[in-house]
């Protein structure tokens, strides 16, 4: 029902059935849904840097921010 009201041309049958196939990658079961680790961030902004793609000074803490999730969750991620 959700999907119809913000696209009412979508197709119900195929949308449920795509996020349900997403579960999986979604919630992998070793972290709530949307828990970041700073150290795969940290891996990303080094690629980055070696294909050029961030040229500038950067700390991954002005990126993103686990603020909303700890608030939610508490500092422990398990």
């Amino acid at each position: 029902a959700m999907v119809a009201h913000y696209n009412p041309d979508a197709n119900v049958a195929f949308e449920s059935a795509s996020m349900l196939a997403s579960v999986p990658y979604v919630n992998t079961g070793e972290d709530h849904i949307g828990w970041m680790k700073s150290d795969i961030w940290a891996g990303m902004l080094q690629t980055m840097r070696a294909d050029g793609e961030v040229t500038t000074p950067l700390n991954i803490s002005d990126v993103y921010t686990m603020q909303f999730l700890q608030q939610i969750y508490g500092e422990n991620h398990s």
